[in-house]
């Protein structure tokens, strides 16, 4: 049992959370974890926005009609470091409250609470996914990315095969960049080499996992709400200006034979949200050109086998929101 899955603007801003730990300290509730939602976003002014959905409660108006009312209310961005620390306020408040930490539960988090930001289909999302959660490893025992797919019962589908929803999944099943975000961690290992600001360093009974990024994030504008450089197919204008990532990893220690399995996510592999621009942006996709894309937006992928003998040496240069894994599987 636990909740109270609130905010994370609630959570730091009001007296939500510490009225919930209050209550349920004095009320002996066992509580077996703290649930939290948390997007990198809020409204300039919170009692508007809570009239707002007051009016959508106790009204009739279609669901479109209220999106585009929503739609109009500028949404003021966080920094690139909010996930990370709003964790560790709420962990402060909950261990001065109660004396020790249950479980942290992230029930929703993603780029954007909003269910129409067409950032949510581009390949910025992978290097914020992989940004936040190795920022976040330690401060939370669950982090639910909100949500798997497009298709989701609290609101319509667009029309368009990317139309900003918030899904790992497009509403045809094509996997969008944000999803090769959770492959390439799923291929981690269970013990921590070292890891810093763009990359991880794992290692597991079969070898040595390297994943890098290059995280950029909002640029000043759109962070205060100014949305005008966003559009269906140019949805790249909004993010901050950074160099490519030139990244050098030495290892030791490694003796014998290697397979060394390189993987690349960026604009040009694994983004189906580009690949279907460079289609031409297909608005009615025929089942043809569904497969086209799904066959056509996989992470590149090299493959080489040598022998090592100490000493190893990896080099790379990743473009601005890309990502890399490089996987050595010792062969027996």
């Amino acid at each position: 049992m636990g909740g109270p899955a609130i905010t994370g603007q609630a959570a730091i801003e009001s007296p939500w959370l510490d009225d919930f730990l209050l209550y349920c300290r004095r009320e002996q509730v066992p509580v077996d974890f703290v649930s939290l939602h948390l997007y990198p976003e809020r409204y300039p002014d919170p009692e508007k926005d809570r009239e707002l959905m007051d009016s959508f409660i106790k009204s009739d108006i279609s669901y479109e009609k209220k999106n585009q009312m929503l739609a109009g209310i500028p949404r003021i961005y966080n920094g690139p470091d909010y996930t990370r620390q709003t964790l560790q306020t709420a962990r402060a408040k909950i261990e001065k409250a109660w004396g020790s930490l249950p479980e942290i539960c992230i029930t929703e988090w993603n780029a954007s609470a909003y269910n129409r930001n067409l950032v949510h289909d581009t390949v910025f999302v992978a290097a914020f996914i992989i940004h936040n959660v190795v920022q976040c490893i330690g401060l939370a025992d669950m982090m639910a990315y909100w949500t798997f797919t497009d298709i989701n019962e609290e609101v319509p589908l667009g029309n368009a095969p990317f139309h900003g929803s918030f899904g790992l999944v497009n509403k045809d099943g094509v996997k969008k960049a944000s999803y090769f975000a959770y492959y390439f961690l799923s291929k981690l290992g269970d013990q921590i080499l070292e890891k810093g600001e763009g990359y991880i360093i794992t290692k597991n009974q079969s070898g040595i996992q390297i994943l890098l990024y290059n995280f950029a994030y909002y640029d000043p504008f759109f962070m205060t709400g100014d949305t005008s450089a966003l559009t269906e197919t140019d949805r790249y204008r909004v993010f901050e200006d950074k160099p490519a990532y030139e990244a050098t990893i030495m290892l030791a220690g490694l003796q014998g034979a290697y397979k060394i399995t390189r993987y690349r996510l960026n604009r040009s592999h694994g983004s189906a949200f580009d690949k279907w621009v460079e289609m031409g942006a297909p608005q009615d996709m025929s089942a043809e050109e569904i497969n086209y894309l799904k066959n056509h937006s996989f992470p590149e992928m090299q493959v080489k086998e040598v022998v090592l003998t100490g000493e190893h040496k990896e080099q790379t240069t990743l473009p601005v929101h890309g990502v890399e894994l490089i996987l050595l599987q010792r062969k027996i």
